[in-house]
């Protein structure tokens, strides 16, 4: 429960915003993203599923698997979202942002929105009513 932002550090002297978790949504820490952290935009719940725990529940229910890899692929859909708004021209970015994230919108700050659509802080200002 909660909201959470996730960054990566890599090769950045300052972290980007990559995403942003809403509650009830499912993430996975692989070894290709260790380098990436998260930070709690409300207080925040998260649940930890050991790797052995579902390779075992995998082995005795074969179908859990499908629904397991059925959250991963929401979770890379919602970073790789992140790739099309910044194509995007930068005035189509915070109206193409605004409808997915909607729920949470009023919980993030402009400044984190900024950061992730790739746009400068006063330019997001300047566009916020607009959109």
């Amino acid at each position: 429960q909660g909201i959470l932002k996730e960054y990566d550090p890599e090769q950045r002297s300052r972290p980007a915003i990559i995403n942003f978790l809403a509650q009830g949504q499912c993430f996975t820490i692989g070894r290709n993203n260790q380098r990436h952290y998260l930070k709690a935009i409300q207080p925040s719940t998260v649940n930890q599923w050991n790797r052995d725990a579902l390779n075992g529940l995998h082995q005795r229910y074969p179908e859990l698997k499908n629904s397991y890899d059925a959250l991963c692929a929401i979770y890379d859909y919602t970073i790789a979202r992140r790739a099309v708004f910044l194509e995007l021209p930068p005035r189509q970015r915070l109206p193409a942002f605004r409808e997915p994230h909607r729920p949470i919108i009023a919980y993030l700050k402009k400044k984190d929105i900024a950061n992730y659509l790739n746009l400068s802080y006063s330019y997001l200002l300047h566009i916020w009513n607009d959109s």
